[in-house]
């Protein structure tokens, strides 16, 4: 009769069993509940204009921001500050 250590889906059984009882869970490495803000249907309705809750700020896909960093007076001082070039293919 053979020893059941030598078959090897026990031995991946064993393995398994081990790294889930030593690593700690998941959820502990996750985001801690007090710091989670659980976004609201009022905040949908009218989002924060420094929190983009969704594509394009609006439920209506508006996208337009009411920060008022820029406007007639320095939008011709704006420059580019980065780029990343995209690998070829379809993107």
């Amino acid at each position: 009769m053979r020893s059941m250590n030598s078959n090897p889906s026990f031995t991946v059984f064993v393995a398994v069993l081990a790294l889930w009882l030593i690593l700690p869970d998941a959820s502990i490495r996750a985001q801690s509940e007090t710091s989670f803000v659980p976004v609201t249907d009022a905040m949908l309705q009218a989002p924060d204009p420094d929190n983009w809750l969704m594509w394009r700020r609006t439920l209506n896909s508006w996208g337009y921001s009411p920060l008022d960093q820029i406007d007639l007076n320095n939008v011709g001082t704006i420059r580019l500050q980065w780029s990343r070039a995209l690998g070829p293919g379809l993107q």
